[in-house]
């Protein structure tokens, strides 16, 4: 067996779960505030030119206080050359019961609004990425009743 030699094709099925996105976020050097379990799951195809990490899927925090989703692909193409390519194409989701809450998390005050909604599609090559398609709702109702 050639360790050092090209890789064919490669096929995994990749699963990644913490208890908390902090044992995550440290990991990866990334800054976030603790929101609870993440699950990520994708499959890793390709060859020694291409990989590409297909069906993410990624699962994160508690729906009673505040969820992301993500969904989509990232490929890197031309690995046998000196000018490597990456595409990203992912679709973020969040939803918390309370918008007031979910912006605390990040050290910010605003008034609550009732539970919020929101998408955003993130997508580009290389390290330019660009975010299209966002989508916020805010479902803020107030309903009175005058009983005599």
């Amino acid at each position: 067996m050639d360790w050092h030699g090209n890789i064919s094709q490669i096929a995994l099925d990749l699963a990644l779960k913490a208890k908390h996105s902090s044992e995550l976020t440290s990991f990866l050097e990334i800054e976030h505030p603790e929101i609870g379990p993440v699950a990520i799951t994708a499959s890793l195809k390709g060859s020694s030119e291409k990989i590409m990490l297909e069906d993410i899927g990624l699962k994160a925090g508690n729906k009673d206080v505040y969820l992301i989703q993500a969904d989509g692909r990232i490929s890197w193409d031309k690995l046998d050359t000196d000018s490597p390519q990456q595409l990203v194409d992912l679709t973020v989701y969040s939803h918390a019961p309370s918008f007031q809450d979910a912006v605390r998390l990040y050290g910010k005050y605003v008034p609550d609004l009732g539970p919020v909604k929101a998408s955003m599609r993130i997508h580009g090559t290389g390290m330019v990425l660009t975010g299209s398609d966002f989508t916020m709702q805010l479902i803020s109702v107030s309903i009175e009743s005058n009983n005599s």
